[in-house]
């Protein structure tokens, strides 16, 4: 809520911007030394208790790796979210090593969504990288985009080799999650939309440990032998942990600012920076919601403040490119005080004459 708070009340010129990006690059190197570290060297940089949570050994022990986030699903969210923003401030960025030092938080960005094989946060960033190609992005044309992309995905290539299978070889898998004949997503998805149906209004309450109390007055356990400790999409946990209607004002607020903050990109498309930065943002929160759809990233403390962060900086992007654009025509349509003589040429009378000289 601090984070959405102070978010919300903006950046005062784009320069702002891309040093807070430029800042948040430190988070994501490290984030990626984790990952490789682990990944190559098969030993932790720091000892904790959380490493011995299934998170993350049952993930690591499948060759999948979530970093400081030990759940890789999470750090597949961390990449959805935050690629497309840096990926317009690179293709903006004038400076040569504060290029060389985004391109490389780049690589590593797409070195850990690799790793983390996660089924949902790759097909977002999939679709994210159609509409952050071929979208409108101001004066950063098409074949630009097209290019560095193409330039990564041949870095991924000769570094990688054989990355596109890596990244997909839990898809094989993916008739598991689809069936309800044992524990998946999809049974507890419909035992999820029983419980909303029962509480429609407000809800059973936040915390996994009422959804376990919830889920224990079903037979879910006593049919699968098991049960899960959330619904596994975070669509489906707002509404049954605040309700129908707090789900639709979610779903509202952010149609409305994808709608508010393209209509802006589109409408300043030759102002460069400020569209770039605008689409960079949009494009990072529409792939982050498609993300969420099969798991619980909206209510996680490591992946839910930066989604609402951008949420907040967004709106307020896109709040002062309105603001921007409206100025123009109050300016033109302000009246002029009655005797007050015009900014530029010679004074003149009521009646419209000149008193004298000339312009």
């Amino acid at each position: 809520m601090l984070a959405f708070t102070l978010a919300m009340r903006g950046f005062g010129t784009p320069d702002d911007y891309r040093r807070f990006l430029l800042a948040l690059v430190v988070l994501v190197l490290i984030v990626a030394l984790f990952c490789f570290w682990d990944v190559f060297f098969d030993r932790w940089i720091l000892h904790s208790d959380l490493l011995a949570k299934p998170e993350y050994w049952v993930n690591r022990r499948q060759g999948r790796f979530g970093s400081i986030f030990l759940n890789p699903n999470f750090l597949g969210a961390f990449v959805v979210l935050l690629f497309p923003p840096l990926f317009m401030l690179l293709l903006s960025e004038t400076n040569k090593a504060a290029r060389l030092y985004l391109g490389i938080a780049l690589l590593a960005l797409l070195f850990s969504l690799i790793q983390t094989q996660s089924r949902g946060p790759l097909l977002a960033f999939a679709a994210s990288l159609l509409f952050l190609v071929f979208g409108p992005a101001g004066k950063i044309s098409r074949r630009r985009r097209f290019g560095a992309l193409v330039v990564a995905l041949l870095a991924l290539t000769i570094f990688m080799p054989g990355f596109i299978q890596r990244a997909t070889d839990r898809y094989d898998s993916i008739e598991r999650e689809t069936t309800t004949e044992h524990v998946s997503r999809a049974s507890i998805w419909r035992y999820t939309r029983q419980i909303v149906a029962d509480h429609p209004l407000l809800g059973i309450g936040f915390g996994e440990h009422q959804f376990l109390l919830a889920i224990a007055e079903t037979d879910f356990e006593r049919r699968y032998g098991r049960t899960l400790d959330n619904p596994h999409n975070s669509y489906l946990q707002a509404a049954v942990y605040a309700g129908v209607p707090a789900l639709a004002a979610f779903a509202i607020a952010n149609l409305l600012l994808l709608m508010r903050a393209t209509r802006r990109f589109l409408r300043s498309s030759g102002s460069g920076t400020d569209a770039g930065a605008l689409f960079g943002l949009t494009v990072g929160l529409g792939g982050f919601l498609i993300a969420i759809y099969p798991d619980m990233h909206l209510f996680t403390p490591n992946v839910g403040p930066l989604y609402w962060l951008f949420f907040g900086l967004l709106f307020a992007s896109a709040s002062r490119a309105a603001s921007r654009a409206e100025a123009p025509a109050a300016r033109v349509l302000r009246p002029r005080p009655y005797g007050v003589p015009p900014r530029y040429g010679a004074p003149r009378s009521p009646s419209g004459k000149a008193l004298g000289g000339s312009h």
